[in-house]
């Protein structure tokens, strides 16, 4: 039996979000993805719907450079607002960003596992399968 896996995307670009779940359903069927273009729905939804211990693994991608709130403003507002999601949830940057200093930001931020440029590949969803197991 395969576990459960769930993407969640957080872009103000909805074609991206679009182009990024083609790419997921192709790699993972069977799993859950969800997806957000306005990141204050994305707060509203791990301070409402997200239950860390009924989820095995989740993968947050997350844009840097937003109208709304950045991805740095979420983050930020997720530790302000004590919203733990530590075991489970990794959270990569994904973004279009050519700025080094996003980049190194990424790198230094405890809570990212790292920084993609966008877009969202199949051969990264590939290593991330192996990485954490779960086919």
């Amino acid at each position: 039996m395969s576990k459960q896996v769930t993407f969640i995307l957080i872009d103000d670009d909805a074609i991206s979000n679009m182009l990024s779940e083609i790419i997921i359903e192709d790699e993972f069927p069977d799993a859950q993805i969800i997806s957000f273009t306005d990141p204050k729905q994305g707060i509203q939804f791990f301070e409402s719907e997200f239950s860390e211990s009924s989820i095995n693994k989740t993968f947050l991608f997350l844009d840097i450079n937003m109208p709304l709130m950045s991805g740095w403003e979420f983050l930020e507002s997720l530790k302000e607002k004590k919203i733990e999601m530590k075991n489970n949830v990794f959270i990569y940057m994904l973004s279009s960003s050519v700025n080094p200093n996003d980049v190194k930001k990424a790198k230094l931020n405890p809570n990212v596992v790292d920084f993609l440029e966008k877009p969202l590949i199949d051969e990264f969803l590939k290593q991330l399968s192996e990485k954490h197991s779960f086919i």
